[in-house]
């Protein structure tokens, strides 16, 4: 409640030299609802206290007015909550799909490297055998500590041969 003002030129407002003993009430939401009646003042068709009913009705439709207008904004509200809710859920399964996706590559890629390993350490073996036998056939076997040398170079060899040593053998169930 306050004392009307009188509007002036550029929505400038002075104090009307008749109007300090009239009230004015005013709905301040009401502003949201251009159509509705929600300021009400003491003139010449009568005080506030004479159009009670009048504010009441207005203040009960400027009140369902604005009831209706925030139930709208929370649906809103709810409406885009809801989606972007949805949304990271969304984000969420796409990268977890992802990752497994990328677990599933680099488990591939590590049986792949494991297996080129095992080849390589299973020719390596080969060689080492070969290597060896060349050597017993040279004029070096007659050294006297060839046989050491070509036992520990056997063994070098068995160790490394993935069909000889099983301990170095991933499990084939793992397939």
């Amino acid at each position: 409640m306050d004392s009307p003002k009188k509007r002036q030129a550029r929505n400038r407002r002075s104090d009307d030299a008749g109007a300090k003993d009239k009230l004015e009430l005013r709905a301040e939401c009401g502003r949201h609802h251009p159509d509705i009646v929600s300021n009400w003042i003491d003139d010449e068709a009568g005080k506030l206290e004479d159009k009670l009913t009048e504010i009441v009705i207005g203040l009960a439709i400027v009140s369902e007015r604005e009831s209706r207008r925030w139930q709208a904004e929370m649906a809103e509200w709810r409406r885009k909550r809801e989606e972007e809710e949805a949304e990271a859920r969304r984000k969420a399964k796409e990268k977890a799909e992802r990752e497994e996706r990328e677990r599933i590559a680099a488990e591939e890629k590590a049986r792949r490297d494991g297996l080129l390993t095992e080849a390589e350490n299973w020719r390596s073996a080969g060689l080492i055998r070969e290597y060896v036998e060349a050597r017993r056939a040279s004029e070096a076997a007659q050294a006297p500590e060839f046989e050491n040398w070509a036992r520990w170079a056997l063994k070098e060899a068995d160790r490394m041969d993935p069909l000889i040593n099983v301990r170095s053998r991933p499990d084939i169930e793992d397939v």
